[in-house]
């Protein structure tokens, strides 16, 4: 497969369609639409940055920070949805039932919030001007596998380093999304396959931390607090499988 820059320009104009398309999903509310347009503008920013020594740095990097801002506006509605998704699979409690309930709302209003923001000017001009950046890009001849190579190199060393350590962890996981994505441009399934069983894996781990973070900001009764140590406990059974999971990875 090829792995020139005719490749990563194919590769980021279907992900800016997906990007549009996924925008207009989250205007109307459409079921997996907040998570397709999360992924897509996380694909998009992963291979400008990867791939950024091979593209005109004074455009991509005004588009790298527009994209940054959209990602931080999906950010807090995906974590509560991870959260509420946790919960809702929690033996029922008077804790668990009143926190989801709580969740629920917030993430309703959080919602809200995206929806307007997504349906604005900013967003459909976001979308045109990343799709008139591609559509421009030179498609000279050149190999973008040893970008990719770096980048798996890279992740690799973040998840040796890390050891059990939440916040490292999630910092290697991030390093094994870019390079996932950057093996799929280079055209290196085998490679990308490895990567996203790790990005799984670690999905798992930092999405049940975030659930736990959140039980432990709550303040709770005596008898709700041997409650929450049963969930806790069950989520930090979980994290831990989905560490495992990462390690298979190897």
């Amino acid at each position: 497969m090829s792995a020139d820059l005719a490749a990563l320009r194919s590769y980021l104009a279907h992900q800016i369609a997906v990007m549009g398309t996924a925008g207009a999903g989250v205007a109307v509310d459409a079921e997996e639409s907040v998570h397709d347009l999360r992924v897509a503008v996380a694909r998009v920013r992963s291979a400008l940055r990867t791939f950024g020594p091979a593209l005109p740095a004074d455009t991509s990097l005004e588009l790298a920070l527009r994209l940054q801002q959209c990602a931080s506006s999906l950010g807090p509605v995906r974590d509560l949805e991870v959260v509420a998704e946790l919960l809702d699979t929690a033996p029922a409690g008077p804790l668990r039932d009143r926190e989801l309930e709580s969740i629920r709302a917030e993430l309703a209003a959080r919602l809200a919030s995206t929806r307007s923001e997504i349906s604005g000017v900013a967003h459909g001009r976001l979308v045109a001007d990343l799709a008139a950046y591609v559509e421009a890009l030179d498609t000279r001849p050149g190999d973008l596998r040893p970008l990719a190579r770096r980048a798996a190199e890279r992740a690799d060393r973040r998840f040796d380093a890390a050891g059990r350590d939440p916040i490292a962890l999630h910092r290697a996981r991030t390093a094994a999304k870019r390079a996932r994505y950057a093996a799929e441009v280079a055209g290196k399934p085998k490679l990308a396959r490895r990567l996203k069983r790790r990005t799984e894996g670690l999905g798992i781990h930092h999405d049940c931390h975030v659930a736990s973070a959140r039980l432990l900001s709550i303040e709770v009764t005596a008898v709700e607090a041997e409650e929450r140590d049963a969930i806790l406990a069950s989520f930090a059974a979980r994290a831990e499988d989905g560490r495992l999971t990462a390690i298979g990875s190897l």
